[in-house]
């Protein structure tokens, strides 16, 4: 897989390239910066513009642009095409690596699941109840110390997931996305339609199931391939463990339909998928209701293939019966959005919005997992959705066109 240049022709890598030049010198072989501060931003310039692919950490991504830099700079060919060939070089060579098996080891502040084991995409989670398998124990717990943490949260469910990658970064970034799909599916189900609250709670987070502090990534062996590290989650500071009244039986089936509708998804829609179920279970973590808001908005643009608000409301809209009083309730939101961003406040309850959102992002996720396997991509979930009308007539007309346009175009 080659790496692509993001938004075609609004960058210019010959200018930063020029910079580049200007800031840094190669001295024994390694990458010497004249102010530290040009080295991360010239860093962070040229990751927010490279799209290196899906599976590829930020710290894989760095040590490929750093070897990179350091060959166009030692045979001083400055040219953008030459830095292009060279970072696809490297990439190539990241990729040739050898794929090993890592386990993430974290936990969630539930009483139980209803399985003890469960496949996600290619990774296999397990459920292990209070305790982490043997194996993993003594360097989980040397990672804690280390890293200055003050405990395991000995009643969180202990969960491990297995993950195959080149590296062991790779591994971690794989390994968190996946076990957050997981989380969303369950706060997907879990979490309440809405609800009133007032004083002090009206601050406690949306979200009924929060992940451990800490991850530590194992390898088979079970220790830690670097000690420290580790991905720190960050999350309320009084978190209660949820115990249904009626056990976990009555999430088993939905929570499974959900699992195995997303491993049915094509590559790149699940890719999609992915990253919408990541950005929604973190913004639903969030205490302060306005980014929590916010965040969700992004997942509403993921979902629908857009960042213009019409076609957004259009999209979402499609899918509904009473498509106009959604339209009205998805205009409300943009409004309340709009005024935030751009005044810094709003006087309606944020809360409320929250909540309402949410309502929109579960209805996509289900009709994106309801056509799993069907879809190719995002796009063509979008194509469905901007084709869709309750209307049998107008859809029968529109495919009486299309299907003589293809067969116009098939005579060409």
């Amino acid at each position: 897989m080659a790496i692509r240049i993001k938004s075609g022709n609004r960058h210019n890598l010959d200018t930063i390239l020029e910079r580049l030049v200007k800031l840094v010198r190669v001295e024994d072989g390694i990458l010497v910066y004249n102010d530290a501060f040009d080295h991360h931003h010239l860093n962070w310039m040229l990751h927010s513009l490279i799209e290196f692919g899906e599976s590829i950490s930020d710290n894989s991504k760095t040590k490929i642009l750093n070897k990179a830099i350091s060959t166009i700079l030692k045979e001083q060919n400055h040219e953008k095409e030459y830095f292009i060939e060279k970072i696809n070089h490297y990439l190539g060579e990241h990729n040739n690596q050898k794929i090993k098996t890592y386990y993430l080891l974290a936990g969630l502040s539930i009483s139980g699941l209803p399985f003890r084991k469960i496949k996600i995409s290619d990774s296999t989670l397990r459920i292990h109840g209070k305790g982490f398998p043997k194996i993993f124990r003594k360097a989980r717990i040397k990672s804690i110390i280390v890293n200055r943490f003050n405990t395991d949260h000995p009643n969180f469910l202990k969960i491990s997931l297995s993950c195959d990658s080149k590296n062991f970064q790779d591994a971690y970034k794989l390994g968190i996305e996946i076990f957050e799909v997981f989380r969303a599916f369950i706060c997907l189900l879990l979490n309440k339609s809405i609800q009133i609250r007032f004083g002090r709670n009206n601050t406690k987070a949306i979200n009924e199931i929060f992940a451990t502090e800490l991850f530590t990534l194992h390898n088979e062996e079970g220790n830690c391939p670097d000690e420290k590290y580790y991905w720190f989650n960050s999350y309320p500071k009084e978190i209660a463990i949820f115990d249904p009244e009626n056990g976990m039986e009555n999430i088993k089936k939905p929570l499974k339909a959900y699992i195995r509708s997303f491993n049915k998804c094509k590559p790149k829609h699940q890719t999609t998928l992915k990253k919408a179920l990541n950005i929604y279970v973190t913004a639903f973590d969030e205490e302060n209701k306005h980014l929590c808001f916010i965040k969700a908005w992004t997942v509403l643009e993921t979902l629908t293939n857009t960042d213009q608000n019409d076609l957004l409301i259009k999209r979402v809209s499609s899918i509904f019966k009473n498509k106009e009083f959604v339209k009205q309730d998805l205009e409300c939101l943009r409004e309340f959005r709009n005024e935030f961003v751009h005044q810094g406040s709003h006087q309606s309850d944020p809360l409320v919005a929250c909540f309402r959102v949410q309502k929109y992002i579960r209805t996509l996720v289900n009709f994106n997992l309801n056509y799993a396997g069907f879809l190719n991509n995002i796009n063509e979930s979008a194509l469905f959705l901007d084709n869709f009308t309750p209307d049998l007539r107008d859809l029968k007309n529109r495919k009486r066109i299309l299907e003589r346009a293809i067969t116009l175009k098939s005579k060409i």
